[in-house]
């Protein structure tokens, strides 16, 4: 032992700090205290010179202390307390297991459990250390620096009846380190618990564990054998390898991740949250949404402007948690999700499913559009879906109605049907004398032909007049002996449909007339709009039933900082990652087949093969476009080039922010036919079509070359585009059918879009294109001769020829005269919610939106309807018994009835005596962005570093159950 100073300073230390860390009874204690006060505490400090370390080692296996010794599973010391810090420096408290007091250890974990506003265990503890508890003093705390032993603070007297105890219990038995390591790359890979097992049990077999193979099994101190209970330590090493302390409580971990000035801030994270309110006090509801960078751009490429599902689901996460997913549809009809919010139900809410409002709704879509609306990616734009559809939930409707006013509301037909076939089953339970079940078949199959019949309506009066048809046939046919009960069951659900499903709004919801009024919106077939929400729900199953089981530890819901964490981090960068790989593959079917296979390669010519959609190029007015092309002329910033197709002018165009002056800077490559045909590499070609500012540059180059060189304006007119899109596709159409298989030798091919997703702008030309760059590009550049129709080249007749060229030869005149039809939302001032719109336009939308609200409004008033007419029997008998009792108790739930009763009561008159206001407060406001929603409103509270006071857990129930849906609205 040396006397040298101590290498080290802990400035924490102190004679009475292990008594913090080690599980004595307050006995324990005083004792103790005692012994540090007289001077009975061992303390000795080790210089590094090996005669000291010498010393050490010897004085810590004289009393088994040493790391060898400890490993024994009959050594009676165990390590209460560890600290490491600085590369080298590591603190060890040990305690002599008879010394162990389970009642003060127990005492420790509930205040814990108290502090984290958790239940304390009610069970009793058994003891499961080895040895029985003496109330022995002895203890050490040692500290190394790497293997260097220096300081030893200890009491290493043991009391009588530690001495001659003996082991009662069997010790603890550590699980090797191999096998710790092989069942957490397991985990780490998604396999089961039966996997594990299944694998530790082949592996120990075969003696393939480390170390298993020389160990004498008599002097063993590890097991190969996983158990049961050794999953709760693997779940929870898991999760801390993924950043996730599953000690600490959910709330905690998710309030860390966001929070900048916590040691556990998670920047990947923080960038994926777009709103975070933590639960606060005891009425607030606790909201995380969610929009990782890939869904931000999913949602402007796939939803702006186009078409939104959305829907909730439940049962996910082991609190009252709701997960709202919004989801759009990418160019080969595949589902993306585009944002997912998880909040939890309000305080004292019996059904989970049912635990949200409009006004929250309303908030949180609110949150998401001015979140989007202010990012990059907006580019000037306010984030506006033109068509939702969801299930016949009202609340989800008017939130998205307040949120955008103009947008169109579908109904998915299959909650439709299903409120149908619930309450057509009235007719289904009616009873009908024996020999007259016909009758039933009859009046289910009219139904059921009604049904259809409506769904396929685009005529309201045409609707309304089937359906008094079948009253009237319904009213005829229950005068026929025996048939009454079920004819008059068949009327009352006639009049259901008429009264609840048939208003003139509401009709538009489910009807063609929806789907048909939508599909004009979005400019695309009726074919193409949404009729389900089986996108949606089909996604739902995948992540109850794949995703999140693969997380689960024995089915058991995750924690919902668990849950975030692997929405974040594994299942939405797998899925898009998967969408990138499918969309890739079809990019490749279509560079590597011709187009007019039937089928793809893996389909072998099937029919149902997915189509490969190109754009096309055509023209239309647009201020924006036009301004932006002569910039590009006047700069010279498009190059002319030689091209090695007949008929065909090729050309390159400089990014906005290329350096010309570098060789290799980057561009874009584009090419027109004489045909009208034309492409370009730029992403707004690639994703819209019509005509980009490089193309309308080229066309304006190719007039003026004409010009230079002294051509008439003719010659260079079927080098111009077509004017709309069905004449850009009938254009391709007669080009495949003009030039047959020599179509790709004749005219470029577009690149796909799905492969080049953000366009192509490489300083080497694409692999449609083989450039070749003359001294003076300019003179290489050949205009078709006078007559074009006899230099073309020909499968067809001359007269069929001379047919195209009029019909494509439109002049500027003409092209300027044509309504602006494309790029919707790109003008340098968009107006409100990103539709560039005539006035008549805006007055039918107006007008669209009001019977979207009218809508709304007629399903709530059916909701209160059918909610009170389960109600009012139950109030009424409670109303009597009240009545006949003279005192009453009244406990919290009665209270809390009495005030709910009492808001009620309140809501009732308000809303009855002002149906106006309502309309307003729901209504036809403006969808710009106000002054307040321009405000972040992701972060609500200024966080510490510290645990929070004031965060609470995101759920006040922990409960939950699904019920079988049996709604008739």
């Amino acid at each position: 032992m040396c006397s040298v100073p101590n290498p080290f300073t802990l400035s924490t230390f102190n004679g009475q700090l292990p008594l913090k860390y080690l599980p004595y009874s307050e006995q324990q204690k005083a004792d103790i205290r005692a012994l540090y006060d007289k001077g009975k505490i061992t303390r000795q400090t080790f210089s590094g010179q090996e005669i000291d370390q010498a010393i050490a080692r010897q004085f810590l296996e004289a009393h088994g202390l040493d790391q060898e010794s400890r490993q024994a599973l009959e050594s009676r010391w165990a390590v209460q307390y560890s600290r490491k810090w600085d590369p080298d420096r590591y603190r060890a408290v040990l305690q002599c297991s008879c010394g162990y007091s389970k009642s003060s250890r127990r005492a420790t974990e509930d205040k814990k459990k108290e502090k984290n506003n958790a239940s304390p265990s009610k069970k009793e503890w058994p003891r499961a250390v080895a040895y029985d508890f003496t109330g022995c003093l002895a203890h050490a705390d040692v500290t190394y620096g790497g293997d260097a032993i220096l300081r030893v603070v200890s009491y290493l007297e043991h009391n009588d009846a530690c001495s001659k105890s003996r082991m009662k219990r069997i010790p603890a038995i550590p699980l090797h380190d191999h096998v710790r390591e092989v069942a957490l790359r397991q985990l780490k890979d998604g396999a089961s618990i039966t996997s594990i097992q299944s694998r530790n049990a082949a592996l120990y077999t075969a003696r393939q564990y480390r170390d298993q193979a020389t160990t004498d099994p008599l002097k063993a101190n590890v097991r190969y054998e996983l158990l049961s209970s050794d999953f709760r330590s693997l779940y929870r090493a898991h999760h801390l390898a993924q950043g996730i302390d599953v000690r600490q409580p959910a709330e905690i971990n998710i309030d860390a991740w966001l929070d900048k000035n916590n040691k556990g801030f998670r920047p990947a994270f923080h960038r994926s949250v777009f709103l975070y309110e933590p639960r606060t006090s005891t009425n607030d509801i606790f909201k995380l949404g969610i929009c990782t960078p890939e869904m931000e751009e999913a949602a402007w490429s796939y939803v702006h402007e186009s078409q939104l599902i959305i829907d909730g689901t439940f049962g996910l996460s082991s609190v009252r948690l709701l997960v709202w997913i919004l989801m759009g549809l990418d160019n080969h009809r595949k589902g993306v999700p585009v944002a997912m919010i998880l909040f939890s139900a309000p305080t004292g809410e019996k059904a989970t499913h049912a635990g949200y409002s409009t006004a929250i709704i309303k908030s949180i879509l609110l949150s998401w559009k001015t979140w989007l609306s202010s990012r990059p990616l907006a580019l000037g734009r306010i984030f506006f879906p033109w068509l939702a559809i969801s299930d016949t939930d009202s609340r989800e409707r008017g939130g998205l109605l307040e949120v955008w006013p103009l947008i169109i509301l579908l109904l998915c037909l299959f909650h439709v049907k299903q409120c149908w076939r619930n309450k057509r089953a009235e007719v289904s339970k009616a009873s009908v004398p024996e020999g007259q079940t016909t009758i039933k078949d009859v009046v289910l199959t009219r139904i059921r032909t009604l049904e259809s019949a409506l769904i396929a309506s685009t005529d309201h009066v045409v609707a309304l007049a089937m359906l008094e048809v079948q009253i009237s046939s319904f009213t005829d046919l229950s005068k026929a002996p025996g048939s009454q009960a079920v004819c008059q069951a068949g009327l009352r659900y006639l009049q259901y449909l008429k009264s609840y499903w048939m208003p003139v709004g509401l009709w538009q919801s489910w009807s063609a007339f929806g789907r048909t009024a939508a599909a004009q919106r979005l400019n695309v077939g009726i074919d193409l709009i949404l009729t389900t929400t089986n996108h949606l729900e089909s996604f739902n199953g995948k992540l109850k039933n794949k995703e999140v089981a693969s997380e689960q530890h024995s089915k058991r819901r995750l924690r919902a900082d668990v849950l975030a964490h692997h929405m974040v981090f594994i299942v939405l960068p797998r899925l898009f990652a998967r969408l990138r790989l499918h969309s890739n593959f079809q990019g490749w079917l279509a560079s590597r087949f011709p187009s007019d296979i039937p089928g793809t390669a893996l389909g072998k010519g099937k029919a149902n093969a997915l189509p490969i959609t190109c754009p096309v190029s055509y023209y239309t007015a647009d201020t924006s476009r036009d301004t932006s092309a002569a910039d590009i002329v006047k700069c010279g910033r498009l190059l002319l080039l030689e091209g090695r197709r007949p008929f065909e002018t090729w050309a390159s165009c400089a990014t906005s922010h290329a350096d010309m002056s570098d060789s290799s800077y980057r561009r874009y490559w584009l090419t027109i036919h004489s045909s009208g045909s034309a492409n370009c590499t730029c992403p707004d070609w690639l994703h819209r079509g019509g005509a980009c500012k490089h193309l309308r540059a080229l066309t304006i180059t190719t007039k003026f070359l004409a010009a230079q060189r002294g051509a008439s304006a003719a010659a260079a007119m079927p080098y111009q585009l077509p004017s709309s899109l069905e004449a850009a596709i009938a254009l391709r159409d007669r080009n495949r059918k003009w030039y047959g298989t020599k179509l790709p030798d004749m005219v470029t091919s577009a690149l796909c879009p799905m492969t080049y997703a953000h366009g192509y702008s490489e300083s080497s030309p694409p692999p449609t294109m083989t450039v070749i760059v003359g001294e003076n590009p300019n003179a290489s550049i050949q205009l078709p001769p006078p007559e074009f129709s006899e230099s073309m080249p020909s499968t067809e007749t001359e007269s069929a020829l001379e047919e195209i060229i009029e019909r494509e030869g439109a002049g500027d005149d003409e092209l300027d005269q044509q309504p602006s039809q494309d790029n919707v939302g790109h003008a340098a001032e968009p107006s409100p919610g990103g539709l560039d719109l005539q006035l008549e336009d805006r007055t039918e939308l107006r007008q669209d939106a009001r019977s979207n609200l009218e809508a709304v409004l007629l399903q709530m008033q059916h909701s209160v309807e059918h909610e009170v007419e389960q109600l009012l029997p139950r109030l009424y008998g409670l109303a009597r018994t009240l009545g006949d009792m003279k005192t009453l108790r009244k406990t919290p739930k009665i209270i809390e009835l009495e005030a709910l009763l009492g808001n009620i009561g309140d809501e009732i008159r308000q809303h009855g005596q002002d149906t106006a206001a309502i309309e307003r407060s729901a209504g036809l406001q403006s969808p710009e962005l106000r002054a307040g929603d321009a405000q972040d409103g992701s972060r609500k509270r200024k966080r510490t570093n510290a645990w929070p006071a004031d965060v609470r857990p995101l759920s006040p129930e922990t409960a939950q159950k699904r019920k079988k849906s049996y709604s008739i609205l």
